[in-house]
């Protein structure tokens, strides 16, 4: 079967001609990370700073996805790659390292990790919002969540099963991870959050012809939430 033409959108926000991100901080230097800031970048007058953490340095199957990566990046740390190439837009301060609970986190934070304990790690030490993206199969996750909001831990209360070896990926894939990332981001630093019903959104970019391709859903708070959130302890 073949789709020849499709049209979907995140909604349309007003945006400033001028946008000052201030501080964010910034979870893995990876695929989804990289899609973020390639996407942030184009955006007329943007400003932004922030940490960008990770320990990894980038290998041979990382070019079908990082967008900021090239050939001569082989071996190069990927914070300090996305922290250069982005230079000329963003001030991001590049840390070599796994982020751990002793770096204090700004109140805006991007997470394009798809390890889930982590995640929950940065959710509790996070002190205001934190715009979430991952890839499963052909498919994204993508979520933001207030202090007041269900949190990650709430979405994602229990650990996915080790996979062991390399991990498929599409290019594309990755690209819309990190794309919902940061219209989440623009959303929120422009007063238009998404509502309570499209806090989290599944997408499937491989068939956005079919009327399943995107489902938004509400985050229930989660009693036995791991991050152990407001949302969670009133419930």
């Amino acid at each position: 079967m073949e789709s020849r033409r499709c049209y979907w959108d995140f909604g349309y926000f007003p945006t400033p001609r001028c946008i000052d991100l201030g501080r964010v901080d910034i979870i893995s230097a990876g695929a989804i990370s990289q899609a973020a800031l390639f996407s942030l970048a184009r955006v007329p007058g943007i400003q932004m700073g922030g940490y960008i953490f990770d320990h990894d340095r980038t290998s041979l199957s990382n070019f079908n996805r990082n967008m900021l990566t090239l050939r001569g990046d082989v071996d190069h740390l990927k914070a300090e790659l996305c922290s250069s190439r982005c230079a000329q837009v963003f001030d991001l301060t590049p840390v070599a390292a796994r982020y751990s609970s002793t770096h204090q986190l700004s109140g805006r934070v991007l997470v394009g990790v798809d390890d889930i304990p982590s995640r929950w790690v940065i959710q509790r030490n996070s002190p205001g919002w934190v715009g979430v993206s991952g890839t499963s199969h052909f498919s994204v996750s993508s979520s933001s969540h207030r202090t007041s909001e269900p949190c990650s831990g709430c979405l994602h209360p229990i650990d996915d099963a080790t996979i062991v070896g390399s991990i498929p990926t599409i290019s594309y894939v990755s690209f819309w991870a990190g794309l919902s990332l940061a219209v989440r981001l623009l959303r929120e630093h422009a007063g238009v959050p998404y509502p309570r019903e499209k806090q989290h959104l599944w997408l499937t970019p491989l068939r956005m012809d079919l009327a399943h391709s995107s489902m938004w859903f509400p985050v229930p708070a989660c009693p036995k939430c791991p991050v152990g959130c407001a949302a969670s302890r009133r419930k």
